[in-house]
C-alpha cells in the first residue's frame, strides 16, 4: 500500500538525504526495473528517457540552482508535472509530491474514513476531525496493520516481525495488544481509544515508532530503543533498535568516513569512557568540553543562558557546571558538524534549539525543541545575535556577544571562521579534512559581512583557538591573504 517513488537523483549527498527522509515519511523506493507510482527526477536531460520508459507515470523535476523561469516551462512542456529548483526546502518538496499524486491519482481512489480520523491512501494524507495530521513512516505502517483487521487482537511479537521486521528475544505470547504512544498523541485519542472504537479497515497514516506500549492490565512496556551517536562526527541519531547503516553527516565530503569504517557509541558508553571539562573563558563565558576529546573535539560555550555550539552531555559534571551558570534558555550551533547531542541538551533543560533553516536536511534526530530560523540575521538579546556567514554550510552561523572582550564584543565562530596555528591570522574552507576551500566570491560574501561586525575577540572551535585582541582587522586581512592567493598565486 505504499506509494512507490523512483528517485533518480545523480547527486551522492542529495540522494542519500532524500532516501533517508522519503522512507521516513512512508514512500517505498524502487528501481528502474519497477513501474513506480511517481518520478523524482535530478537531470532534466533524462526526461524525454523518463516518459518513455515509463509512460503517463507523473514526474517532479529538480532544477539547477540557476534554473529560471524559461527552464521551469521548457519542462513542463516537455512533460513533467512539477518542477523544483534546488535549493530546496524538503517540506515543501513532500506537499509538490502529495499535490501531484492527488492530481494524478484516479478519482476512485481509496480514502478510509473511521470516526473523525480520515486518510487518504494515494497520499498518506491523515486528518482528524478535518485537521492534518503528521505522521512518520512507520507510524502510517503500524496504524495500517491495526486498521486491516478491527476485530483481530495483534501481539506485540507480530507486529514488531510485520512492520518493523524484528523479532523479540523474550516472550510475550500473552501480550493482548500493542500500540505506541506517539501517533495516539498525534491523532488526539488514547491507544484504547482506537483499539475500542473498532475503527474500519485500511487508515494510511500512523504507526508508533518511538515508544511501543504494550497494554494489558494498565501496564505499559517499552522496547529498547537507542539515539546512536556516530564515533566520528558526534552526531547522535533518532532512537533505534540497530544502529544506522551509516552516517549522513560522515558521508557528506564536508566529513569523512574513519578508516577502520562506521562506528558508533552511545551517550553510556561516551559517560564511560570520557569526564566534563569545564573552564571560564572570560568573565561571562563559560567553556564545556569532553576529556580526553570525543569525535571533532571542539567545545561548547555558555553566555547569558545561551549554549554555543555542542558537545555530547556526558555525566553529571557539564550539567551541574551549566545549572550553576544559570541554565540554558536556547541553544545556537554554527553547523551541523557540531549538532551532536543538541536533543539531550534541549530536554536537560527545557530549552529551544535555533538552527539555521538552510542546514534543516542535516538534522538527524528530530525534536519539537528544533526551531529553524530564515534569512541573515537573528536578534536574540541587546547582547547576542546570530549571524549567517556560511561558507563551510550554507546555514553556517556565527554568534556577535556585544558584551564580551570586556565591552569591545567577541565572535563566537566555531570554524565558520578557523583560527589557525598562527593566532594572529583565520581561514575559511568548505571542507576542512578534505581541505576543499571556498570560492573567491564566498570569501569576498563573507569578508563584507564580518566588516560590518563590531568585535575584539573571536573565538573557534576548540579551547585554544582564541583570536585574544583586534580580532576584526586581523579576520579581514585573512579573508584579503586568502582572495590574493586564490586570485593571484603564491
Amino acid at each position: 500500500m505504499s506509494t512507490a517513488l523512483l528517485l533518480a537523483e545523480p547527486q551522492p549527498d542529495t540522494r542519500t538525504f532524500l532516501e533517508r527522509h522519503l522512507t521516513n515519511d512512508g514512500f517505498q523506493l524502487v528501481g528502474e526495473e519497477v513501474q513506480p507510482d511517481l518520478v523524482l527526477l535530478g537531470d532534466t536531460t533524462a526526461l524525454d528517457e523518463c516518459r518513455a520508459r515509463h509512460g503517463d507515470v507523473p514526474v517532479i523535476v529538480l532544477g539547477e540552482p540557476e534554473s529560471d523561469a524559461v527552464d521551469r516551462v521548457r519542462a513542463l512542456e516537455r512533460g513533467c508535472d512539477d518542477f523544483l529548483a534546488r535549493p530546496f526546502n524538503y517540506e515543501e518538496l513532500l506537499a509538490r509530491i502529495r499535490a501531484v499524486l492527488r492530481r494524478t491519482s484516479p478519482s476512485g481512489h481509496e480514502t478510509f474514513r473511521a470516526a473523525s480520523i480520515s486518510a487518504d491512501v494515494a497520499t498518506r494524507c491523515v486528518t482528524v476531525e478535518g485537521s492534518p495530521v503528521a505522521l512518520a513512516g512507520k507510524e502510517y505502517e503500524l496504524l495500517l496493520k491495526l486498521m486491516s483487521d478491527p476485530t483481530r487482537v495483534f501481539t506485540k511479537e507480530q507486529l514488531l516481525r510485520e512492520v518493523w521486521g524484528l523479532s523479540l528475544t523474550r516472550s510475550n505470547e500473552d501480550a493482548r495488544f500493542a500500540c505506541l504512544s506517539s501517533p495516539s498523541k498525534a491523532l488526539g485519542r488514547r491507544p484504547r481509544d482506537l483499539r475500542d472504537q473498532r475503527l474500519g479497515r485500511g487508515l494510511s497514516a500512523a504507526g508508533w515508532v518511538a515508544g511501543t506500549t504494550r497494554y494489558e492490565s494498565g501496564v505499559a512496556e517499552e522496547p529498547a530503543l537507542t539515539p546512536f551517536i556516530c564515533t566520528t562526527c558526534g552526531t547522535q541519531y533518532a532512537p533505534s533498535g540497530e544502529p544506522p547503516t551509516a552516517c549522513a553527516i560522515c558521508l557528506d565530503e564536508r566529513q569523512y568516513v574513519g578508516a577502520e569504517g562506521q562506528r558508533w557509541t552511545t551517550l553510556d558508553q561516551v559517560e564511560a569512557e570520557h569526564h566534563g571539562r569545564v573552564e571560564r573563558q572570560e568573565p561571562g563565558l563559560l567553556g564545556l568540553g569532553l576529556e580526553p576529546a570525543f569525535a571533532i573535539g571542539q567545545r561548547a560555550l555558555l553566555v547569558d543562558r545561551l549554549l554555543w555550539d555542542c558537545v555530547p552531555l556526558s555525566g553529571d559534571a557539564l550539567a551541574k557546571a551549566v545549572e550553576a551558570g544559570g541554565g540554558v534558555e536556547t541553544i545556537a550551533i554554527s553547523h551541523p558538524h557540531y549538532y551532536t547531542t543538541m536533543v539531550e541538551w534541549a530536554d536537560r533543560f527545557d530549552a529551544r534549539i535555533l538552527l539555521h533553516e538552510a542546514d534543516r536536511q542535516w538534522v538527524m534526530r528530530p525534536s519539537p525543541k528544533i526551531e529553524f530560523w530564515a534569512g541573515d540575521r537573528l536578534r536574540l538579546s541587546d547582547d547576542l545575535e546570530l549571524i549567517r556567514l556560511g561558507g563551510h554550510f550554507a546555514g553556517g552561523t556565527v554568534c556577535l556577544w556585544r558584551a564580551g572582550a570586556g565591552g569591545q564584543g567577541a565572535l563566537l565562530a566555531g570554524d565558520i571562521i578557523q583560527v589557525v596555528a598562527d593566532r594572529d591570522w583565520v581561514s575559511f574552507m568548505w571542507s576542512y579534512p578534505n581541505l576543499i576551500p571556498l570560492p573567491p566570491h564566498e570569501i569576498a560574501r563573507i569578508r563584507g559581512e564580518v566588516e560590518s561586525l563590531r568585535f575584539g575577540r573571536l573565538y573557534g572551535a576548540w579551547w585554544d583557538r582564541v583570536v585574544e585582541s583586534d580580532a576584526r582587522a586581523k579576520v579581514l586581512r585573512s579573508a584579503d591573504r586568502y582572495l590574493d592567493a586564490v586570485t593571484n598565486g603564491r
